[in-house]
C-alpha cells in the first residue's frame, strides 16, 4: 500500500475535508507505516498531528503544499534544519535553502513550458540535497510525465530539457476525503462562496480520484507505470524522522545587559527584612532557573512588567508562576511563594518536560500598550515575536447558515433558521433536530461539520518569543488586525513545549487601577475589618472573582476571615470540588454541621495530620506534593512528576506508585493506610486545582472588596467604565444606587466620555458618560468634547448646535437620553423646535415625567434615577425583595428583574440541610431572561462550569437557579422551569415559596412565572 505523501486536511480551506482524527484513525486501521500531512499553505495542524497519528501505529510526517515562483511543491520536513529552512519558505515563499528536505515538484498537465521548467529544476538541484527532489505524479499530470519518458524517472527530452541526470517520480495526488466527497464539495463551495448543488452535480463523478482508494484507480489507469511511483512513497516516507520538538531554542544568554543572577543578587542586597529561608528558596529557585536556560525568559517577563509598572499598568501574575519566589522578588508576582507554602516545583522543575507558561493580567484598558511594547522590543535583532492564533471548527449555527447560503437561502432567511440552533450546540446535534420544512437535506450536510476548521483569529494574549528571527522558527501570517501571528495555536504551542507569554486583558483589574490612579492609593491595608465583615456577608457584586451567584453563596457559608480563606474559596468554587463533595466536606467541617439528621462529619484523622490546613481535605494540586514529601520523603520535583502522573489518570506512574509505597512504608505508614492515601490522591487528581492561581487572584479580590467599601463612588464609577464583570452593566448601576450613590444622568456640560465621579450635595455622585448613549458616534463624542473644552460650556441647546452640528438621528438620540435637560428643561420645546425644526409655534404641554424616563432608559439600558421596575405600568404588589425575611414558608407574588439564569443538575446525594439554603453551582450566564449564554472565563472561575448542589426539596435533576432583584435587594431562587420577562424595562412574574437560612437571608424555592398578577 502506499503511503499518502499530500493529505489535504479540514484546515486546506475548501480543497480538503478529513479531519485529522478521522485521517489518523484511518492510517491505524489501514496500518500505514506513516502518513504525510500537507495542507495547502497552511501548517495549523501540526501540533494535533504530533499528538494523534502516533497513537494509531502510524508516524507523522510533517509537509505543506505551497506555490513559490508560480509552482506548485509539496514539502515534506526529514530534519531539524529542513523545518527551518521550511519556515524560510513558507515566510518568503521563495526558495533559498531546501537541505532536510524532502521537495516534490507538481507539474502542471499543460504544455509548453518544458524549457523554463528544466531551468528551475536544474537550479533546484542545487538548493536540495540530492536524492530529496521528486517529482510528484496525480491523475491531472501523469499522463504528460509518462511522454517524457519510461515512466520510472524524468530523462532529457523535449519535455524537460536540460535536466542533467533524471528525477525519480513518486505518488503524490492529494487525499481530499475518506469518508463523504459531498462534504468536501460543500466545503469547497462555502469557500469559493458559489452554489452547492450544481458544483455537486459537476464534481461528483471525479471524487473517487482524491478519495481513499486511489491507488486502485491509478493502477487501473496507468497500469504498471504507477507502481514504481506509488512504491517509491514508501522510500520518501522513511527518510522524514523529523519528531516536531525542540523547534524553538532559549532566549539568547546576552540579550541583557546584566544576567538574572546579577539582578537577583541586586534585589536580595536591597531586601534587609528577608528572612534565612527566603533568601535560601531564592538561591535554590535561581540555580534552577539558570540549569534550565530561562533566565532570559525571566528577565524578559521582569522587563516587560517593569515597562508595565512605569506606566502605572496594573498587572498580576496568575497560575503556577506565582509559586515562584523569585518572580515575587522582581515584582513579578504579588504573592509571596512562603506565605501561602507554594512549591516553586509546581512551576518548574528538572523532572519537568515543558517549559513553564507565565500568565499575566493587566488592566484592560491599557493591555494593548503591553502588547505594543512586547512585539517592538523582542520582534527584531537577538529575538522575535508572534502571537498565538485561536483555531475554531464550525459551531452548530455557523454550519448550518453556511449551508444554508450554498444551497441559495438568502442571507436573512438562513440567519433566521440559524439561529433557532441552541448557542453552544454542536454541527453535530443538527442529526437530532427537527429541520426546517423541506431542508433535510440541508440539516443531514451540515452535521457533516462536525470537528471542521472554520476560521483563525487571534489568541487572546499569548506571544511567542523566539531567538533571532522569527520567520526561521514559526509559520507566520498577518491577522485581520494587522498583526504577526504565527499558525500555531494555544494546544499546539503546549504540545510543542515552547516559551509562550500570555498577556491577558482583565476588567477587574481596570477597576482597581482607575481607583487606586484617581486617587493616589499605594498598597492598600490587609486584615481590614471591614472587608472582611464585606467577604462573609457576600455583599460582593462588583468585584473581581467573588462576585458570582455560587461565589456569593460560598462566602455566605464560609465566612473567610482572613487571605487563606479566600483563596479556599476560590478553589472550591471550581466545579470538580462541587461535583465531588469535596466542597460540602470542607463546608460541613468548618460549620461542624453534618447531613440533615446525622452528626458532625469528624475529621480524618490521618489526613488531617499531613493536610491540617484544610483538615485532611485535598484542595489543592500542591498538596499531592506535600504528601509525596511529608509521607514518603520524596523531594518536590517528584512530588511534580507524581502528581503530573496522577493528573493523567490510568493509576498514575507504576514506578511512582512503587517508590511513593516502599518510601511510605520505611517511615512507618501501615500498607492499607498508604494504598487508602493512594486512591484519595488519584481520585481527587481528577478536579485539583493550582494554589497558586488561586492566591493570586484571592490577593486581587480582596483589594476590589476593600475598594468597594472604603472608596465606594470611585471605585463603583471604575466598575461602569470597566464595562462591568459578570454581569451585564445595568446590574453595576443598580448595585450602586443600593449602596446609596447617586447616578446622574448624561448632561452637555457635565458628562464626560465614561462615567466620572461628580461633588454633589449630600456626598459623591457618579455622572454618565457619552459613550453609554446607544447609538452615539464615538466621533461626535470627541467632537463635542473637544469643542467644549476649546469654547468652554454650552450656553444654550443652539450653542450646541451651532457648534457640534450632530446628525439628525444623533440628535434625536442626545434629546431621549436627556442631555439637553439642564440647558431647555421643557423636552417637548427639544423635540419639536430642535429636531423638528418648527419656529414660532405654540406652547404646548411639557413630556410627562414617565415618558421622559422611559426614553432615557430607552437610550442608556437603565435608569439613572429611581429604579428601572419603577417603568412598570401595571399593578405591582407591595412586597418587595427586603420583605422577603417575614415571609418563611409561604407562598410569594413579587415583581423582580432576572440577574443570572443557569441550568444545572442536582442530586439527593448533594442536597443542603435545612436552613443552609445553598444552591449549588452555577453555569451559563442568562442576564434579563434572555437567552443562556457562558463560557470559561478566568475572571469568573465558575462562569460556565458545571456545578452540583440541592435545592432543599429532596427532588433531583435538572433545576433552574436565579439571582433576581428589585430596588431593595438581591433574592437568590430555584426553580424547574425557565424564566419570563415581559415587557420594557423586562419584568418577571415571579411567584414562589420563601425560605430563609441560618443567616436570615431570604430564598425563593418553586419558581414559576405568570404573564402578569
Amino acid at each position: 500500500m502506499f503511503v499518502p505523501l499530500r493529505l489535504h486536511s479540514v484546515y486546506s480551506r475548501g480543497k480538503g475535508s478529513v479531519t485529522l482524527e478521522e485521517a489518523a484513525g484511518w492510517a491505524g486501521g489501514q496500518r500505514l507505516p506513516a502518513v504525510a500531512l500537507a495542507d495547502v499553505g497552511n501548517i495549523y495542524g501540526w501540533g494535533k498531528w504530533k499528538r494523534i497519528v502516533p497513537a494509531g501505529g502510524s508516524k507523522p510526517i510533517f509537509g505543506c503544499e505551497l506555490e513559490c515562483g508560480g509552482r506548485r511543491f509539496v514539502f515534506l520536513v526529514k530534519t531539524r534544519e529542513g523545518y527551518s529552512n521550511l519556515m524560510e519558505i513558507f515566510n518568503r515563499r521563495e526558495i533559498r535553502d531546501a537541505s532536510g528536505l524532502i521537495a516534490i515538484y507538481i507539474p502542471g498537465r499543460e504544455e509548453g513550458r518544458g524549457a523554463s521548467e528544466a531551468a528551475m529544476l536544474d537550479e533546484l538541484r542545487g538548493k536540495v540535497a540530492p536524492g530529496d527532489l521528486y517529482i510528484g505524479a496525480d491523475f491531472g499530470n501523469f499522463r504528460r510525465i509518462l511522454e517524457s519518458g519510461d515512466g520510472g524517472h524524468v530523462p532529457i527530452s523535449a519535455k524537460l530539457e536540460h535536466v542533467p541526470h533524471p528525477l525519480p517520480i513518486v505518488w503524490a495526488n492529494p487525499l481530499k476525503y475518506l469518508t463523504s466527497p459531498e462534504r468536501l464539495i460543500l466545503l469547497h463551495a462555502i469557500e469559493q462562496k458559489i452554489p452547492y448543488p450544481p458544483e455537486r452535480d459537476r464534481l461528483l463523478g471525479r471524487m473517487k480520484l482524491f478519495g481513499p482508494h486511489q491507488e486502485a484507480l491509478a493502477l487501473r489507469r496507468f497500469g504498471d507505470a504507477a507502481k514504481d511511483a506509488l512504491a517509491r512513497t514508501a522510500e520518501v516516507a522513511e527518510k522524514c524522522e523529523f519528531v516536531f520538538e525542540n523547534v524553538v531554542p532559549n532566549l539568547p544568554a546576552d540579550l541583557f545587559p546584566r544576567t538574572l543572577r546579577e539582578v537577583v543578587t541586586e534585589r536580595l542586597t536591597a531586601a534587609k527584612a528577608l528572612t534565612w529561608k527566603e533568601r535560601q528558596r531564592a538561591r535554590r529557585e535561581l540555580t534552577a532557573v539558570e540549569q534550565s536556560g530561562f533566565g532570559p525568559y525571566f528577565l524578559a517577563v521582569h522587563d516587560i512588567v517593569e515597562f508595565a509598572r512605569g506606566r502605572g499598568i496594573l498587572h498580576n501574575l496568575r497560575g503556577s508562576g506565582a509559586s515562584s519566589f523569585l518572580a515575587w522578588l522582581l515584582g513579578i508576582s504579588h504573592v509571596s511563594p512562603m506565605e501561602f507554602d507554594l512549591y516553586f516545583e509546581r512551576f518548574l522543575n528538572r523532572g519537568r518536560p515543558d517549559p513553564p507558561d507565565i500568565d499575566i493580567d493587566f488592566d484592560s484598558r491599557r493591555r494593548d500598550e503591553v502588547l505594543k511594547y512586547v512585539l517592538e522590543r523582542y520582534g527584531a535583532d537577538k529575538t522575535g515575536a508572534a502571537y498565538v492564533c485561536s483555531l475554531k471548527s464550525f459551531g452548530g449555527r455557523s454550519a448550518l447558515y453556511e449551508t444554508l447560503r450554498a444551497f441559495g437561502v438568502p442571507p436573512e432567511e438562513a440567519r433566521g433558521l440559524s439561529k433557532r440552533v441552541p448557542y453552544f450546540a454542536e454541527p453535530s446535534s443538527l442529526r437530532l433536530a427537527a429541520p426546517a420544512p423541506g431542508r433535510l437535506d440541508v440539516w443531514k450536510l451540515a452535521s457533516e461539520l462536525q470537528d471542521v476548521y472554520h476560521e483563525i483569529s487571534l489568541h487572546v494574549g499569548g506571544v511567542i518569543l523566539t531567538p533571532g528571527p522569527v520567520e526561521r522558527y514559526l509559520p507566520l501570517e498577518t491577522s485581520a488586525k494587522g498583526l504577526r501571528m504565527t499558525h500555531f495555536d494555544k494546544d499546539a504551542v503546549e504540545d510543542l513545549r515552547l516559551i509562550k507569554l500570555d498577556l491577558l486583558s482583565v476588567r477587574g483589574l481596570a477597576a482597581i487601577s482607575e481607583t487606586k490612579e484617581k486617587l493616589k492609593l499605594g498598597a492598600l491595608p490587609p486584615g481590614d475589618a471591614a472587608t472582611y465583615a464585606t467577604l462573609r456577608a457576600a455583599r460582593t457584586v462588583g468585584c473581581f472573582q467573588v462576585e458570582s451567584p455560587a461565589m456569593m453563596n460560598l462566602l455566605r457559608r464560609m465566612k473567610p476571615v482572613d487571605i487563606h480563606e479566600i483563596t479556599q474559596a476560590l478553589a472550591l468554587v471550581r466545579p470538580g470540588p462541587t461535583e465531588s463533595g469535596m466542597k460540602e466536606a470542607l463546608l460541613r467541617r468548618r460549620s461542624g454541621r453534618g447531613r440533615p439528621g446525622a452528626s458532625a462529619v469528624p475529621d480524618d484523622a490521618f489526613l488531617a495530620r499531613i493536610l491540617p490546613e484544610t483538615g485532611g481535605i485535598l484542595l489543592y494540586e500542591e498538596q499531592v506534593m506535600q504528601i509525596a514529601e511529608r509521607v514518603a520523603g520524596m523531594p518536590p520535583e517528584e512530588g511534580d512528576l507524581l502528581r503530573r502522573s496522577l493528573k493523567q489518570g490510568r493509576g498514575g506512574d507504576a514506578a511512582l506508585r512503587a517508590k511513593f509505597a516502599r518510601e511510605a512504608g520505611e517511615r512507618g505508614y501501615a500498607a492499607p493506610e498508604v494504598e487508602r492515601l493512594w486512591k484519595t490522591m488519584e481520585k481527587f487528581s481528577s478536579y485539583s486545582f493550582n494554589k497558586a492561581h488561586s492566591a493570586s487572584y484571592a490577593h486581587m479580590a480582596y483589594q476590589a472588596v476593600y475598594l468597594k467599601v472604603h472608596q465606594p463612588v470611585t471605585y463603583f464609577a471604575a466598575v461602569l467604565n470597566a464595562g462591568g464583570g459578570y454581569y451585564e452593566l445595568a446590574e453595576y448601576v443598580a448595585e450602586a444606587k443600593r449602596n446609596g450613590i447617586r447616578i446622574l444622568g448624561p448632561d452637555a456640560n457635565r458628562s464626560a466620555a465614561g462615567f466620572e465621579v461628580e461633588a454633589a450635595a449630600g456626598g459623591g455622585a457618579i455622572r454618565v458618560g457619552l459613550t453609554s448613549i446607544k447609538g452615539l458616534g464615538l466621533k461626535t463624542i470627541d467632537r463635542l468634547l473637544d469643542e467644549r473644552t476649546a469654547g468652554g460650556e454650552y450656553l444654550s441647546v443652539e450653542d450646541f448646535l451651532a457648534r457640534t452640528k450632530p446628525g439628525k438621528a444623533e440628535l434625536l438620540t442626545l434629546i431621549k437620553a436627556g442631555v439637553f435637560d439642564s440647558l431647555e428643561p421643557r423636552r417637548t420645546r427639544q423635540v419639536l423646535r430642535y429636531f423638528q425644526g418648527l419656529e414660532n409655534m405654540e406652547e404646548v404641554a411639557d413630556i410627562a415625567t414617565d415618558e421622559k424616563r422611559r426614553m432615557i432608559f430607552e437610550a442608556l439600558g437603565f435608569l439613572p434615577d429611581g429604579d428601572d421596575l419603577d417603568l412598570y405600568e401595571g399593578k405591582r404588589p407591595e412586597l418587595r425583595v427586603k420583605d422577603l425575611k417575614n415571609c418563611a414558608g409561604t407562598m410569594v407574588e413579587i415583581i423582580v428583574r432576572v440577574v443570572d439564569a443557569r441550568q444545572r443538575v442536582t442530586y439527593n446525594t448533594m442536597q443542603e440541610g435545612p436552613g443552609h439554603g445553598g444552591y449549588g453551582g452555577y453555569g451559563a450566564h442568562g442576564g434579563y431572561g434572555g437567552e443562556a449564554r457562558g463560557g470559561g472565563d478566568d475572571e469568573e472561575p465558575e462562569k460556565g462550569d458545571v456545578g452540583y448542589g440541592g435545592n432543599g426539596n429532596g427532588n433531583g435533576g435538572a433545576k433552574y437557579f436565579y439571582i433576581f432583584e428589585d430596588e431593595t435587594g438581591l433574592l437568590e431562587g430555584v426553580g424547574e422551569t425557565y424564566c419570563t420577562t415581559h415587557g420594557t424595562p423586562p419584568v418577571c412574574f415571579l411567584r414562589g415559596e420563601v425560605r430563609v437560612d441560618g443567616e436570615g437571608i431570604p430564598k425563593i424555592t418553586k419558581c414559576t412565572f405568570l404573564r402578569s398578577f
